[in-house]
């Protein structure tokens, strides 16, 4: 089994008669099945599609889940685009662990891309005719990122560099003490001496590349001369080789910077400012060429080398930032299209408000005219005439609510992007940007052709205070008009309502379920964010000056959640004596928060891999950045103390008597030592062991060694089909006939017995 049962407590709720059996259909939603959608989806920013020079055929990455080996495989296709080519999935190239950075060489022959080799990542080359793969490049450690000049001659790449390689050796003497002095310092970050550099190679006539240089910038702003950063992304090498831009965290920021409303945001958060950064490897000189904190893509150069283009928030001292601090958009989201001259250092604003800051440019065609996609169904082409930038025109995909987050790819003639909605699994199409013509052309998902997807209708309902709440109701799939169904609640939501659900999608949140629980008979309700989506005015209905602030981010959303039982229940929904709660990361705090502060009884909850914010996280985790004095407004060491106790999760377990569902993540452990407990672990079982001291409800599972978000085909299934069984127990009454199911719902049912023991001695 992937994950770790620890123990089992409890107590246990009464019920009525189970929900209705399903009707006849063609079949049912498994987690199997989610778990087992191939996603169009590569590991870098860059994105996994790619479109040939010629613009004929497309490469596109695959993530195949293998359940069967629990492992991930993927799968890189080539796809002839030519008309009356179109038909399948294109030709099978490669097939590997992971690939990303995948692009095409400049004859068209090949593709290039980062893949593993001997435990170590390296640049390889794939000979698209004879699928022969060899090796590009390789570095002498793993590289994490790469650009290539236009003839694939000159190479830029960042990998880990740690400061002790070079660091001369200490004596071995040691010396007698039988004490260790420790430091404060947080228990996760980066390790010591962990830095991220970025080298550069050459190939000569013959093939060879030279030895490897690293790069040394002079910090704009201290003036140090630095070749390791804590963060360093965004590589770009101009088309000729001579100038690369990258990003990274900056030592130092003169106070003009500091003064800008974002810089304050991030610095309150703890987290660095990022810069952009340009050097010219012939000279050595390393300028700002854009005064912008936080880079929102990838440097996109022009074909002579001269300008490239990149989304950021509005440049320090400039109108647009001036524009953007008056309209309160400082976020890192809220960032602007720019143009950047190297030569003048001329900047000018293509676009402003970018709905997709992560989104970059789709291609600059040979006539200096640019292909951006401006909203979630509209790619538009810009023309710069003089020192601005017009909307030339505009083609809108011709599908239903595209995903607006799907990766896209562009010659400057066609764009090929991944279409899903809600209960359509993903598939590459191709748009023409002359016709405005599209089609789907593959079909990557046929397994799921016979299964019965669940309905889901967007609805809206109101907070108390009347904040309008937007989201999606997935119907049980033998929906019957008038009956009053169970409720499963997700309180982290959907961008918007056009990605593909199935459990959470393509980023594999545990315990998220829509599918398989609707076609279990119960409803299950995502929040989405419209369009129109204001967070700043959500903000502003929260009741900071009542809570503070961070406690009246977590009543604000028990008011969202109880709002909308309110509503489904008064409009004959829903059952409001069964309803459960599903919570992951930081929403899992919400729920828990909910569990011992809110009025609504849930039925059952479940929380998965959640930060708690309590006393003991707080100590064991070491919170230097002092976010958690910021939930609390100051630490549990003086006045604050009084709204620890009142607020946090720690001093109110006594509270909960709802059944509580518990998953945590290894995060890098891979095995638990004797006598040990793992860190991330300990920080659940202040509330697991104070729930379980109370006789209350719980069980904890561990998974040890996957990631916030698990990735492994067995650990997702798992996470998934536990909440599935969780949820139907205490909502449904329903037990899974699966003899290997028999000890769980033993202990499930010891818990509901322990339960009605705690209520009758009330």
């Amino acid at each position: 089994m992937v994950s770790t049962r620890l123990l089992a407590c409890g107590i246990s709720c009464l019920f009525g008669p189970a929900a209705p059996l399903l009707g006849a259909q063609a079949r049912p939603v498994t987690a199997s099945d989610c778990v087992n959608v191939k996603y169009v989806t590569g590991g870098d920013i860059r994105g996994p599609i790619a479109i040939s020079p010629d613009g004929e055929r497309v490469a596109y990455e695959v993530k195949v889940p293998d359940i069967e080996e629990d492992k991930n495989t993927f799968e890189l296709y080539v796809k002839d685009l030519r008309e009356g080519k179109e038909n399948g999935n294109g030709e099978l190239i490669a097939r590997g662990e992971n690939f990303s950075n995948l692009q095409w060489t400049k004859n068209g022959r090949d593709l290039l891309m980062l893949a593993r080799d001997q435990n170590v990542v390296v640049v390889k080359d794939v000979d698209v005719a004879s699928k022969l793969q060899s090796i590009f490049f390789r570095a002498p450690t793993s590289i994490l990122e790469y650009a290539l000049d236009r003839d694939g001659n000159t190479i830029v790449y960042s990998t880990v560099y740690r400061k002790s390689i070079d660091a001369p050796k200490k004596s071995s003497h040691t010396p007698k003490t039988f004490s260790k002095l420790i430091t404060f310092d947080p228990l996760f970050g980066d390790p010591e001496g962990v830095r991220r550099s970025a080298f550069i190679s050459e190939r000569d006539s013959s093939g060879k590349w030279s030895e490897p240089t690293r790069i040394t910038v002079e910090d704009p702003f201290s003036h140090h001369r630095v070749s390791a950063f804590g963060e360093l992304q965004h590589l770009s090498l101009s088309p000729d080789g001579k100038k690369v831009i990258f990003a990274y965290d900056a030592e130092l920021l003169p106070l003009t910077w500091k003064a800008h409303p974002y810089e304050k945001l991030v610095s309150e958060a703890g987290a660095p400012a990022i810069i952009t950064v340009m050097q010219n490897l012939e000279s050595g000189e390393t300028i700002v060429p854009i005064k912008s904190i936080y880079a929102g893509t990838i440097p996109f150069w022009s074909r002579d080398s001269n300008a490239f283009v990149m989304t950021a928030p509005a440049p320090i001292d400039s109108v647009w930032e001036k524009r953007d601090i008056k309209e309160d958009r400082i976020a890192a989201a809220d960032a602007n299209l720019y143009w950047i001259n190297v030569e003048t250092g001329e900047i000018q604003e293509i676009m402003a408000r970018v709905p997709f800051h992560h989104q970059p440019p789709l291609a600059w065609r040979p006539d200096g005219d640019i292909i951006v996609k401006t909203y979630a169904e509209t790619i538009s082409i810009f023309h710069q005439v003089g020192d601005t930038w017009v909307k030339r025109s505009s083609e809108t995909i011709p599908f239903k609510r595209p995903y607006p987050y799907s990766p896209l790819a562009s010659d400057g003639r066609t764009v090929v992007g991944v279409y899903e909605a809600t209960t359509t699994p993903p598939n590459l199409y191709t748009l023409d940007l002359e016709t405005g013509r599209a089609k789907i052309i593959t079909d990557l998902n046929p397994q799921l052709a016979d299964a019965t997807l669940a309905k889901a209708d967007p609805i809206r309902w109101y907070t108390s205070d009347g904040m309008e709440v937007h989201g999606l109701l997935f119907l049980p799939t033998n929906y019957v008009p008038g009956h009053r169904y169970p409720l499963v609640i997700q309180t982290k939501g959907q961008q918007d309502n056009s990605s593909f659900v199935c459990d959470s999608g393509v980023n594999h949140d545990p315990a998220f379920a829509p599918q398989p629980i609707a076609n279990s008979g119960m409803m299950y309700l995502i929040r989405t964010a419209p369009e129109n989506y204001d967070q700043e005015k959500e903000i502003a209905h929260r009741q900071t000056s009542k809570y503070p602030a961070g406690i009246a981010e977590a009543v604000q959303q028990m008011d969202i959640w109880e709002s909308g039982i309110k509503s489904l229940s008064a409009k004959g929904l829903i059952n409001p004596a069964k309803v459960g709660i599903i919570g992951f990361s930081r929403t899992g705090w919400y729920v828990e928060f909910m569990l011992t502060h809110g009025a609504f009884h849930f039925a059952a909850a479940s929380v998965a891999d959640n930060v708690e914010y309590s006393l003991g996280e707080y100590w064991l985790l070491n919170n230097a950045s002092n976010s958690y004095d910021r939930i609390y407004g100051g630490s549990p060491y003086g006045p604050a103390l009084k709204n620890w106790i009142k607020y946090s999760i720690a001093f109110n377990l006594d509270r909960v008597h709802t059944p509580l569902l518990m998953e945590a993540m290894g995060h890098g452990v891979s095995n638990e030592i004797p006598g040990e407990i793992p860190p991330k672990l300990a920080a659940k079982y202040e509330t697991f062991v104070g729930l379980e001291k109370l006789n209350r409800p719980v069980e904890l599972y561990f998974f040890p060694n996957q990631g916030h978000m698990p990735d492994a085909p067995e650990a997702r299934i798992e996470s998934l089909q536990q909440n599935v069984d969780w949820f139907r127990f205490w909502l449904q009454g329903y037990e899974d006939t699966d003899a290997a199911k028999a000890d769980q719902y033993s202990r499930w049912r010891q818990l509901r017995i322990e339960q009605l023991k705690s209520h009758a001695e009330k």
